[in-house]
């Protein structure tokens, strides 16, 4: 590439890294829509997939580029390997953008798991009235003590009861 008749190192590596980040998509997303189903899982996943999509499209765009130029050079090798890759990176794209539309359009049918349902509010749970206060501008209470709660008192060898 870069009009000299020699293959660009740096293209064959973001080849082979895109091809394994879209691997750790693919586990990513099996793990998320099948175990976390959540709408921060889902949202992040959606966004993930979104974002592989556009590097694809720029991957089709570069690579197409780097065979016009293998074409000019008369490298029939660098080229037909150019254009491979970047048919390939148009399908990826093609494939990733229509899935992230979808997943967009159907993502609540399949968020299962809604920790709050619509309108629901969460509500802190309230201390107990039986907690003794705590004087001042603490915001902690005391621990209770197992005589406090109805346990057994353990007695140790000092016989202090505590």
């Amino acid at each position: 590439a870069g009009g000299n008749g020699k293959a660009s190192g740096g293209l064959g590596f973001a080849a082979c890294f895109s091809i394994l980040v879209t691997g750790c998509v693919g586990c990513f997303g099996t793990t998320v829509m099948r175990k976390y189903p959540t709408p921060p899982a889902m949202g992040i996943f959606l966004g993930i997939v979104s974002v592989l999509s556009m590097q694809y499209l720029i991957l089709s765009a570069v690579f197409a580029g780097e065979a016009q130029n293998a074409s000019q050079d008369d490298d029939e090798s660098e080229y037909s390997n150019d254009v491979a890759f970047a048919v390939f990176a148009c399908f990826l794209f093609i494939v990733f953008f229509i899935f992230s539309v979808l997943l967009f359009i159907y993502r609540g049918h399949l968020i299962t798991i809604d920790p709050l349902a619509p309108g629901e509010v969460y509500e802190a749970p309230q201390p107990s009235a039986a907690a003794p206060k705590v004087e001042g501008n603490a915001t902690a209470y005391a621990a209770p003590t197992p005589a406090d709660v109805g346990g057994a008192v353990t007695q140790y060898s000092d016989n202090t009861g505590l």
